[in-house]
């Protein structure tokens, strides 16, 4: 109950802790949606007709006076724009037992016939998903014996452990553009976050009933690359703060073909890890009584029904927007900056913070921190800022699928 509270509490938006409350009932979870209805004041005629799946014995009399009678329930259920905020699962499974509580057979069973149709869909695409998910984990931890069995061999023959991992790319020069013209990293950081902020408020205060939606998530992380891309690009004095940065092709000499294959292999192995730390996390959270989840914004977005657009659009968002932005200030400039006046670790170390910083709240510090500095060692290592980038939105491409999927289903 405390943390369906938090949910509700996360997600003040009315429809949203419809939603939450409705699927709570058709879970059967019926007591904790009792206790939480309070938290609706003015309940829609789409809840009032889900409240008429509660059972009798559990009624309260104000719960009463709130529930639809079973026949209006199922005329209420009928209409096409019913339970239009919900997730199809939600929609359907409150149709089904509302038309077959009124004795409607034939619409129960098409509500029952979308709920079939949905899980020949998503389940497949869930298991697909759980199989690569689990490929690339086993293929990670193998690539962690294998660098551990080389390191060995390597020191017994008293050769440099690493060094066949350094000769697979250049790795960065030392480009001393930021050490002589240092406020250039921060400047863009700043620009990049502000307009991030006030983009995202500007979307909050739209007249709208769904709030942001792919669309303006899109057009937020957009803003935020051209206007830090034009604020470091003009204010830079000594060199064109797009090539310091390596975001141009020439700036590198890494193909973009070896930059992905480089993100996929980093990919792999960095899967184990941070799988091992978000894990280790949730248990020290969990000991210190602490709240282990947060509500993520693409979350949000995915609670309700989703039209194909709006999903392309945040799919664009959060798998190259986002990614491209993110790398471009915190590797090319933030990283590339402090590695100039610190060891390449200890940069790593300091903008992995500011990435995990902007990300997560307190419970969540841990692994973004860990993302951040495995981006940042990939940048490193190959030399080319795509590789980050690439190894970015393979990473966040594969959380939305999985989130959406979920959410789908």
């Amino acid at each position: 109950l405390q943390e369906m509270t938090s949910l509700m509490e996360a997600y003040p938006n009315p429809g949203d802790q419809e939603l939450i409350l409705t699927h709570l009932i058709v879970t059967d979870q019926q007591q904790m949606a009792i206790d939480l209805l309070p938290r609706i004041e003015h309940p829609s005629d789409d809840l009032r007709a889900a409240l008429s799946l509660l059972k009798t014995e559990n009624h309260g009399h104000s719960i009463v006076t709130m529930t639809l009678p079973v026949t209006a329930a199922s005329d209420v259920a009928a209409r096409s724009d019913f339970g239009s905020g919900w997730g199809p699962f939600t929609r359907a499974r409150v149709r089904g037992r509302v038309h077959s509580m009124a004795g409607r057979r034939e619409l129960a069973r098409e509500s029952h016939d979308q709920i079939q149709s949905s899980q020949e869909t998503h389940l497949p695409l869930l298991y697909a998903l759980l199989q690569a998910g689990m490929l690339a984990l086993i293929f990670g931890g193998i690539q962690w014996l294998m660098l551990g069995f080389r390191r060995a061999r390597a020191r017994k023959a008293g050769t440099d452990p690493w060094q066949w991992l350094v000769d697979r790319h250049p790795g960065l020069d030392r480009l001393q553009v930021f050490a002589i013209d240092p406020l250039v990293p921060w400047l863009g950081f700043s620009a990049w976050m502000l307009t991030y902020l006030l983009g995202g408020l500007l979307i909050q205060s739209m007249p709208s009933q769904r709030g942001a939606g792919g669309l303006s998530v899109l057009l937020q992380s957009l803003m935020g690359v051209v206007v830090a891309a034009g604020v470091i690009s003009s204010l830079s004095r000594t060199h064109p703060a797009l090539d310091a940065a390596r975001m141009r092709p020439g700036a590198t000499a890494v193909s973009p073909l070896r930059a992905s294959t480089a993100a996929l292999w980093a990919y792999c192995v960095m899967l184990p890890v941070v799988s091992t730390v978000a894990i280790f996390n949730a248990m020290i959270s969990a000991s210190f009584g602490s709240d282990t989840e947060t509500a993520h914004p693409v979350a949000g977005l995915l609670l309700g029904q989703v039209e194909v657009l709006d999903l392309a659009a945040l799919g664009l968002a959060v798998s190259v927007a986002a990614p491209l932005g993110e790398e471009l200030i915190f590797r090319g400039l933030l990283f590339q900056g402090l590695r100039q006046h610190m060891s390449v670790f200890r940069a790593g170390a300091f903008s992995a913070l500011l990435f995990a910083l902007v990300h997560g709240s307190g419970s969540a510090l841990l692994p973004y921190w860990v993302l951040g500095f495995a981006f940042a060692m990939v940048f490193e290592w190959t030399g080319s800022l795509w590789a980050s980038v690439i190894l970015h939105g393979l990473w966040n491409l594969a959380v939305f699928l999985g989130m959406v999927v979920f959410a789908q289903s």
